[in-house]
């Protein structure tokens, strides 16, 4: 996976550590084969969740921006939907 996206200049007030999990979750994510990207997402999202990885939704919004932001429009939107249910999982498994 190209790292090249940990240069961008709005991960400045990052902390380097919250940087370096998602990478890492963002790693097994690309590993993923394309048919169970979904199920990857899903995992990894309960993963950052178990290691108390709770992005707020502009740092999410941030990430996600920046990780798609050389993918089609139409990539792009399937990572949008992919996050809405992950989110709706995540929530659905703490009620």
């Amino acid at each position: 996976m190209n790292n090249s996206w940990k240069d961008d200049p709005r991960l400045k007030g990052v902390d380097p550590a919250r940087i370096s999990a998602l990478c890492s979750l963002a790693e097994e994510l690309s590993g993923a084969p394309k048919e169970q990207k979904m199920a990857a997402f899903l995992s990894v999202s309960q993963k950052a969740a178990a290691m108390n990885l709770n992005f707020s939704p502009d740092e999410r919004d941030l990430f996600i921006d920046i990780l798609t932001k050389d993918m089609p429009p139409e990539e792009k939107k399937r990572v949008r939907l992919i996050q809405s249910l992950a989110l709706k999982a995540n929530r659905n498994q703490h009620t």
